[in-house]
């Protein structure tokens, strides 16, 4: 057996701390649920980043536009 040490954010060790004797197994099974998804779906470098960044919770990305509403460009005519 190992031991592993990892820095978790403090509401992370809030909700896992009832689970503290389940913790191996709990990673076991985000481990696999992980490695299922990436599996299934390779992302491109940019979707992968993308995907790190929005799991962070420090960017925002921008919600995909949504086509039930025309898109409307104006113009301008420089004279």
């Amino acid at each position: 057996m190992y031991t592993i040490q990892i820095e978790i954010p403090g509401h992370l060790a809030e909700r896992l701390a009832p689970y503290q004797t389940r913790l191996p197994e709990l990673l076991e099974l985000g481990l696999l649920e992980w490695e299922s998804q990436a599996q299934s779906a390779p992302l491109t470098e940019q979707d992968a980043l993308l995907q790190v960044l929005a799991e962070s919770g420090k960017v925002e990305l921008p919600k995909p536009y949504n086509a039930s509403r025309p898109l409307t460009t104006r113009h301008s005519a420089v004279v």
